[in-house]
C-alpha cells in the first residue's frame, strides 16, 4: 500500500497511511496538493501558485497563505517521516515524483490496455468528473485548468467505454457489454451513437421491451434537453425493433452455421419456462361489449405490470392474459418474477376489480423450434396453467406444485385442494400465494440447511467481526457461483455473533438500470412503504421516523431520502435520467445521509450490513458503496457483500475489501450435507453418494436434489430451481447453443475433432466456437494444451443434453456411433452407449459385451459389472431374445467373476443369473468350453452358499470334462478349485496334491488367451498362495511363509488388483497362525488401501479384521473389536462360505484382548457356519480357541485340548496339533504336574515332521519348552 493516495476522478478522496482526510473539496491545502501532484512534471513559481489559489488577496498575503498551507500539509503528511512529498527552493515548489504516492489520474491516462483486465481496471478508476465535488472559490486560471482536465479525462473515458463495448460484444459477452454501454449513456446522454449501441445490446440480450422503453426515454430526453428529434438512423433502429416484436432473440442464430447441413434440428430445444394466466370474471355483465369495456383498463395495467417483471405477453384479450417468464431469454429468477408479477397485478388494480381476478401459474417444459417465433401456446404446460386459472376462485393467486418447488422459502403459501386432470396420472398439487417474503435473508424463519465444510471461511468472517468491534469498518466480499453458500455462510455468522444490529438489502436483475434500487428497497421495507405510496405520505413517514434521529442534522437525512423515495419509480427511471433530472448535489447529500445513518447506528452497537447479489447492482449504488467505505473507515461496521464476480466493483471499493472466494465443497462435505438433510428412509450411502457426486460440491444443488427425495421425485428430471439457474447460464452461449447441444450428445467430455466430424465442419470453425463457450465458462479444457474439452459442471451438461429434442438426440447418437466405429482406436463402451441411446438395442448388446471384457481386463470390475448388466437389460427389450442366446450366455458367464469381486461371492443375484445360464445350456447345444465356464460359476455358488463338499464334486466334474476335450487350462483350473475346496474341508494332503498339480499344468499365457478366463484371477498366483497356507497346516512353516510371500510378489509384477488382494489374504492368514503380528498389520493396511482404491468390498473388511487382530496381539487391547465385529458380519454376508475363517480371526483376537463374552458369541457362530459349509479346516483351531476361552474364564478345558489334538492328528495338521499339545503342557505345568512322557514323545514326533517352526513364535516357544530351554 502507498503512503499517500490521491483519487481525483470523481469525488475527491485523499488518504494518508490508510486514513482518509475529510473536507478535501473545501480545503485550499488539498487543492494545492492535488494541483502539484497532477502537474508534477515541472516546478511552479510561488507567486503563480499564490495568485491562482488566492486571487483576491495582495501578493504578499497570498505568499504567506501559501507558506502556511505548505507547512500544514507537511505536518499532515508525516513531516518527512515516510518521505518528502514536496521539493522547494526560494522561488519554486514542485511535487516529488519519487515519493511513495499513488495518483489515479496517472493510472487512468498512462496505463496500457494489454488485456481485458487492465482495461477494466482503467474503467473502474473513473468514478466521475475530475474533482467533481470541488466547492472552494478559485481563480479563473484554476477553473480553466479544472475544466481542461475534466474534458480530457471525459473524452478518454468515452473512448475506453467504446473499446470495452466493442471488445465484449465481439466475445459475445453481451451482459458485460451492456454494463459499459449503460455507463457510456450515463456520461454522454446527448450522444445518439451510445443510445443506439445500448438499444441494440438490450435487444440482443433478449430485453426487447427494455430496448423499446429506452428508445422512448431517449426521445423524451433529446426533446427536453436539446429540443431535437432522433436521427433517421435511430428511427430506423426503432422500426426494426417493432417489426421483430414477436421474434425470439435467437432467430439469427437459427441461421448460424451450426444449424446447417447435417443437423438442422439443433435449433430445436426444450426449455423450462413459467407460464402465468390471469383472467377476470364479472358475473353480473352479460353484454360482451360491456364486458370488454370493463376489463380493458385492468388488462392494460396487468400487461404493463407483467412486462415490468420481465414477462412476455403471448396473448392479451378481454378474456385474460397469457404470459411467459424465462422466454425469449432464459431467466434464473423466472418463477420468482412470475409470482411477484401476479402479486403486483393484484395490488395495483382496484379493490373491486381484484375481487374478480384469478391467476394461475405453472412451471414446465416447452419446445422451441426454428419454424415458430413464439413458445408452444397449445402445449401441455400451457394447457395445465389454463385449467389451473379457470379452476381458481376469484381473488386468489394459485400456483402448481412444480412452481412451488422453484420458489420455496421466498413466499408465504398455503395448500389448496389438488386439481384432477384426466391426462395426468396423479392430481396436480396446488398452492395459494399470500405474500412475498423478499428481503428476509438473514433473520428469516425459513429452515436453513446445515452449514458443512465452511469452518475456515466462517472463522475468517469472525476474525473480521473482531476487527469491527475494535473500531474500524471492514468490507468482506463473498465471491462464488450461484448456490455456493454465500448467504448461508452469512446467516451462520449472524447466528454466531449473537444476532447483532443488522441491516440488509439485495440487488435485482430487473432493476440494474434503476439508480439506488437496493437503497430504495431497504428503506421501503424498513419503513413499510408500499410501492405506490403517495409522496406526501412518504414525507410523513420519514419525518415520523427520522426527525429525532441523533445525527448532526436530522433534516439533512430526511430531504435526501425524500428525494430518493418520493420519485415515481414506476416510470422505470434510468441511470441517465437520474443524472439528468437530479444534480450531483442531491447525490452527494444522499450519500452523506446514508453514511450518517449507518455511522450513528453503529455508535452503540456494531453493525452488520449485508448486500446480496451485488453483481446486479446499478452504477449509482456501486459508487455509493465506494464512498461509504472511505467515509465510514473508522465506524464499527462490517459490510458483507455477496456476488459472483468482482469485475463490477469500483477500484476504491475493491482496494479496501477482503475477497473471500468460496470453492465447491469436497466430496466428504457434500456427502455429509446430503446425509444430514435427506429423509430418514433415504440416507443410505448409495442415495447420498449419487447426489453428492452429481452436485459437484454446490450446496444449493445438494439441497434441491435432496428435496426431490422428500418429494419422492428422484428421476432424470432436475428440480425447477436448478433448471432455471442453469438454463440462464446456457443462454449465454447465444448463437453457439447448437454447438453446445451437439457436444452434450457426445458426452460430458469431448474433443474438437469428434465434434467437427459430427457436424461436418472444419475443426478451426468448431474450435473458435468452443473458445467462445469456454470464455463464458460453460465448458473448460480438460488439459492445458489438449484438444479435449469438458462441460464446466455435470448439471450444465445434463440440462444442455435434455434441452435437445429426443428425435434429434437419436439422430446424432447414431451418427456419432458410426463415426466411432470407423475410428482407428475403437471405444467399445462409447459405441455401446450411443447405440443404446439411439434405440438400436440389438446392435448395442454386442458392444456392451466387448466393453465389459475390456473393463475386466483392466481390473475395472465395477465398470465391467455395469457393462455386462446393461447388455443383459437390453436383451429384455429384444422381441426375438432367443436368437441372441449365445451372446446372453457369454454375458452371464463373463459377469460371474466381476460380480463376485465387487458384490460378494455368489449372492442371490449371482444365483439367479447362474440359473438363467443353466437354463440356456439345457435348451441349446453349447460348446464344452461354455459348459466348463458354467461349472466354474456353479463352483462359486457351492463354495459360497452350499458346502465345500459339493464344490469339490463340481471341481471333479470339471477336471473330467476338461480332460475329455483336452482343455488344459480348464483342467488346471479344476485342480485348483478341487485343492481349494479340499483345504477348507480340512483334507490338507489332498489339497496339497491338487494345488501342486495346478502349478505343474497351468501356464499363465494359456489363461491370458482363453476367451472365458483371461479376465479372471491369475490362478497360478492364487494356487501358490493357497498352497502356502495349506503348508502351514501340514507343519511346513518355512514353505508356507516362502510361498505366500512369493504369491504376493508375483501379483505385484502382474498389476492385477483382485489377484493381489487374494494373495494378501493368504499371506495374512498364514502369518496370523504364525503369530507374526507386525507383518499382519502392514499387509492389512495395504489390503485396506487397495480395496478403497478399487472398491472391492469384502477384502476391505478382511483388512479391518486383520488390523484389529494385530492390535490385540501387540497391545492385548480391546481397541477396535466393535469395528472388527461389524467388518466380520459384512464379510460373512458377502462370502458365507469363508465365514468360519473370519470368525476364527475375531475369536482369536478376543482371546488375546481378554474379551471372553464376545469370544464365546463369535465362536458359537463359527460352529454353526462350520456345520453348514463343512469348513473343517478350522475345527481343531476352534476347539483350541474354545479351550483358551474356558481357561480365560477359569474353567476346566483339558477335554477341548484333547479333542483338538485328536482332530488335528486325523487331518495330519501338524501345526495345529503342536499348538494344542503346547496348551496341554501349560495346563499340566499350571497344576504343578508334568505331561506324561508318552505325550511328550508324541509332541517330539510331531515336531520332527515339521520344518521352520522357529519362524513361528508360538511354535518356537513350545519347542523350547519341550526341550527344557525356555
Amino acid at each position: 500500500m502507498h503512503a499517500l493516495k490521491l483519487s481525483l476522478l470523481g469525488p475527491i478522496e485523499i488518504e494518508f497511511q490508510n486514513r482518509p482526510f475529510s473536507g478535501a473539496p473545501h480545503d485550499k491545502g488539498f487543492m494545492l496538493l492535488a494541483y502539484l501532484a497532477v502537474e508534477g512534471a515541472r516546478p511552479h513559481s510561488r507567486e503563480a501558485l499564490a495568485e491562482m489559489l488566492w486571487p483576491d488577496l495582495p501578493a504578499e498575503r497570498g505568499r504567506h497563505n501559501l507558506r502556511q498551507t505548505l507547512f500544514r500539509l507537511r505536518n499532515l503528511l508525516g513531516n518527512s517521516k515516510v518521505g518528502n512529498f514536496f521539493e522547494t527552493d526560494r522561488h519554486r515548489i514542485w511535487f516529488n515524483r519519487q515519493s511513495d504516492y499513488l495518483l489515479d489520474l496517472d493510472q487512468f491516462t498512462h496505463a496500457r490496455d494489454v488485456d481485458t483486465a487492465s482495461l477494466l481496471r482503467r474503467l473502474n478508476l473513473y468514478r466521475g468528473m475530475f474533482m467533481e465535488d470541488l466547492r472552494s472559490e478559485t481563480s479563473e486560471e484554476f477553473a480553466l485548468w479544472i475544466e481542461g482536465r475534466r474534458t480530457q479525462t471525459h473524452r478518454l473515458m468515452l473512448a475506453l467505454l467504446e473499446e470495452a463495448c466493442t471488445r465484449f460484444e465481439s466475445q459475445n459477452e453481451t451482459v458485460a457489454a451492456l454494463r459499459w454501454a449503460e455507463r457510456y449513456v450515463d456520461l454522454a446522454p446527448w450522444n445518439e451513437d451510445g443510445h443506439r449501441r445500448l438499444i441494440q445490446l438490450l435487444a440482443k440480450n433478449g430485453q426487447r421491451s427494455a430496448a423499446i422503453a429506452h428508445y422512448h426515454a431517449m426521445v423524451e430526453s433529446l426533446d427536453h434537453e436539446l429540443g431535437v428529434t432522433p436521427s433517421a438512423e435511430s428511427r430506423r433502429l426503432f422500426e426494426r425493433l417493432e417489426q421483430t416484436a414477436t421474434a425470439p432473440p435467437n432467430e439469427q442464430a437459427d441461421k448460424h452455421i451450426w444449424h446447417g447441413g447435417n443437423n438442422p434440428g439443433l435449433g430445436h430445444e426444450y426449455r423450462q419456462i413459467t407460464v402465468l394466466r390471469c383472467g377476470f370474471g364479472y358475473q353480473d355483465i352479460d353484454d360482451p361489449e360491456a364486458f370488454a369495456d370493463a376489463v380493458a383498463e385492468p388488462i392494460a395495467l396487468a400487461a404493463r405490470t407483467i412486462e415490468e417483471h420481465n414477462g412476455w405477453i403471448a396473448v392479451a384479450r378481454s378474456t385474460g392474459i397469457l404470459a411467459y417468464f424465462g422466454w425469449p431469454t432464459a431467466d434464473e429468477r423466472a418463477t420468482t418474477h412470475a409470482v411477484r408479477a401476479a402479486i403486483a397485478v393484484a395490488s395495483r388494480i382496484s379493490e373491486k376489480t381484484a375481487r374478480s381476478l384469478s391467476i394461475g401459474i405453472h412451471t414446465g417444459p416447452i419446445i422451441l423450434t426454428n419454424e415458430t417465433n413464439r413458445p408452444d401456446t397449445i402445449g401441455l404446460t400451457t394447457d395445465i396453467v389454463l385449467r389451473l386459472q379457470i379452476s381458481t376462485p376469484p381473488g386468489i393467486i394459485a400456483i402448481s406444485e412444480a412452481t412451488r418447488r422453484c420458489i420455496r422459502g421466498h413466499f408465504e403459501l398455503s395448500a389448496l385442494p389438488p386439481l384432477t386432470m384426466t391426462e395426468q396420472s396423479r392430481p396436480l398439487g396446488v398452492w395459494r400465494v399470500h405474500r412475498d417474503n423478499q428481503g428476509v435473508l438473514m433473520d428469516g424463519q425459513a429452515q436453513k440447511p446445515p452449514l458443512v465444510g465452511r469452518d475456515v471461511e466462517l472463522e475468517s468472517l469472525l476474525d473480521d467481526w473482531t476487527q469491527v468491534q475494535s473500531g474500524r469498518c471492514v468490507v468482506t466480499v463473498l465471491v462464488g457461483e450461484a448456490g455456493i453458500g454465500k448467504t448461508r455462510l452469512l446467516q451462520a455468522l449472524h447466528d454466531k455473533i449473537d444476532r447483532p444490529l443488522l441491516r440488509e438489502t439485495h440487488c435485482d436483475p430487473l432493476m440494474k438500470q434503476t439508480p439506488y434500487h437496493p437503497v430504495m428497497h431497504f428503506f421501503r421495507r424498513h419503513l413499510d412503504l408500499p410501492r405506490n405510496y403517495p409522496d406526501t405520505l412518504v414525507t410523513h413517514k420519514l419525518e415520523a421516523h427520522y426527525t429525532s434521529f441523533p445525527s448532526r442534522d436530522g433534516g439533512g437525512i430526511i430531504k435526501p431520502l425524500q428525494w430518493l423515495l418520493a420519485r415515481p419509480s414506476d416510470e422505470g427511471l434510468s441511470e441517465h435520467s437520474a443524472s439528468t433530472h437530479s444534480g450531483d448535489g442531491e447525490r452527494h447529500q444522499l450519500a452523506e445521509a446514508v453514511a450518517s445513518l449507518l455511522e450513528t447506528s453503529a455508535q452503540t452497537t456494531p453493525l452488520l450490513l449485508v448486500i446480496e447479489d451485488l453483481h446486479w447492482a446499478d452504477p449509482s449504488t456501486l459508487a455509493l458503496l465506494g464512498y461509504l467505505t472511505t467515509r465510514l473507515a473508522q465506524s464499527r461496521i462490517h459490510m458483507c457483500l455477496t456476488m459472483r464476480s468482482t469485475a463490477c466493483l469500483p477500484n476504491n471499493l475493491l482496494e479496501r475489501a477482503r475477497i473471500l472466494q468460496l470453492k465447491p465443497l469436497d466430496l466428504s462435505a457434500s456427502l455429509q450435507l446430503t446425509q444430514r438433510i435427506a429423509p430418514p428412509d433415504k440416507t443410505s450411502s448409495d442415495f447420498a453418494l449419487v447426489i453428492a457426486k452429481q452436485s459437484e460440491g454446490n450446496p444449493m444443488f445438494i439441497v434441491e436434489l435432496t428435496h426431490m427425495l422428500h418429494d419422492d421425485a428422484l428421476d432424470d428430471t432436475l428440480p425447477g430451481k436448478l433448471q432455471e439457474l442453469i438454463s440462464t447460464r446456457i443462454e449465454q452461449a447465444c448463437e453457439d447453443k447448437p454447438l453446445l447441444r451437439a457436444a452434450a450428445v457426445i458426452g460430458r467430455e469431448f474433443c474438437t475433432a469428434h465434434l467437427a466430424r459430427l457436424l461436418e465442419l472444419p475443426e478451426a470453425t468448431v474450435d473458435e466456437g468452443l473458445r467462445r463457450l469456454s470464455q463464458r465458462h460453460l465448458i473448460e479444457r480438460s488439459s492445458d494444451d489438449g484438444p479435449t474439452y469438458r462441460f464446466a459442471h455435470a448439471l450444465v451438461h445434463q440440462i444442455t443434453y435434455q434441452s435437445t429434442t429426443r428425435s434429434q438426440r437419436r439422430v446424432m447418437h447414431r451418427q456419432f456411433a458410426t463415426l466411432l466405429q470407423n475410428a482407428n482406436d475403437i471405444d467399445a463402451g462409447a459405441i455401446a452407449w450411443h447405440l443404446t441411446e439411439t434405440g438400436a438395442y440389438a446392435e448395442a448388446i454386442g458392444w456392451w459385451l466387448k466393453s465389459g471384457r475390456n473393463a475386466a481386463s483392466l481390473a475395472a470390475y465395477t465398470e465391467a459389472v455395469s457393462h455386462f448388466e446393461r447388455g443383459l437389460q437390453l436383451l429384455e427389450h429384444i422381441p426375438d431374445r432367443e436368437a441372441f442366446w449365445e451372446t446372453e450366455l457369454d454375458l452371464l458367464i463373463q459377469l460371474a467373476y466381476p460380480l463376485a469381486i465387487t458384490k460378494g461371492y455368489y449372492d442371490s443375484k449371482s444365483e439367479r443369473l447362474y440359473r438363467r445360464a443353466l437354463e440356456i445350456s439345457k435348451r441349446h447345444a453349447v460348446e464344452p468350453r461354455h459348459g466348463l465356464a458354467l461349472l466354474r460359476s456353479y463352483w462359486f455358488g457351492a463354495s459360497s452358499r452350499n458346502s465345500f463338499s459339493e464344490s469339490r464334486l463340481i471341481a471333479g466334474r470339471m477336471i473330467e470334462l476338461a480332460e475329455s476335450v483336452h482343455a488344459n487350462v480348464f483342467a488346471a483350473l479344476g485342480h485348483y478349485l478341487y485343492g481349494n475346496a479340499s483345504l477348507w474341508l480340512g483334507d490338507f494332503h489332498r489339497a496339497c496334491d491338487h494345488l501342486q498339480e495346478t502349478l505343474s499344468r497351468l501356464d499363465h499365457k494359456d489363461q491370458e488367451t482363453d476367451h472365458f478366463l483371461r479376465n479372471d484371477q491369475h490362478f497360478d498366483i492364487t494356487a501358490t498362495g493357497y498352497l502356502g497356507w495349506n503348508m502351514w497346516f501340514l507343519g511346513r512353516i518355512d514353505q508356507a511363509l516362502r510361498l505366500t510371500q512369493r504369491a504376493v510378489q508375483m501379483a505385484e509384477t502382474r498389476h492385477h488388483p483382485a489377484t493381489l488382494m487374494a494373495a494378501l489374504a493368504t499371506y495374512i492368514g498364514t502369518r496370523i497362525w504364525c503369530r507374526r503380528s507386525d507383518e499382519v498389520a502392514t499387509a492389512a493396511q495395504r489390503l485396506g488401501a487397495l480395496c478403497q482404491e478399487h472398491g472391492f468390498r469384502m477384502w476391505g473388511d478382511v483388512g479391518t479384521l486383520a488390523s484389529v487382530w494385530a492390535t490385540a496381539a501387540n497391545r492385548k487391547s480391546r481397541e477396535g473389536l466393535d469395528d472388527a465385529e461389524a467388518a466380520m458380519n459384512r464379510a460373512t454376508a458377502l462370502w458365507p462360505g469363508g465365514a468360519t475363517g473370519f470368525q476364527f480371526i475375531l475369536v482369536d483376537a478376543c482371546i488375546m484382548a481378554g474379551d471372553s463374552v464376545r469370544g464365546w458369541r463369535i465362536l458359537s457362530q463359527a460352529w454353526k457356519t462350520m456345520q453348514a459349509t463343512g469348513s473343517r479346516a478350522f475345527f481343531a483351531g476352534c476347539k483350541l480357541a474354545e479351550a483358551r476361552l474356558l481357561a480365560l474364564d477359569g474353567q476346566n478345558h483339558e477335554h477341548c485340548l484333547r479333542e483338538s489334538i485328536e482332530v488335528a492328528q486325523q487331518q495330519e495338521a501338524h501345526s495345529l496339533e503342536i499348538l494344542a499339545w503346547g496348551d496341554l503342557h501349560e495346563t499340566y505345568h499350571a497344576r504343578g504336574t508334568v505331561l506324561p512322557e508318552t505325550h511328550r514323545q508324541r509332541m517330539r514326533d510331531t515336531l520332527s515332521r515339521c520344518s521352520g517352526t522357529e519362524l513361528a513364535p508360538e511354535l518356537a516357544y513350545i519347542n523350547r519348552q519341550l526341550h527344557g530351554i525356555a
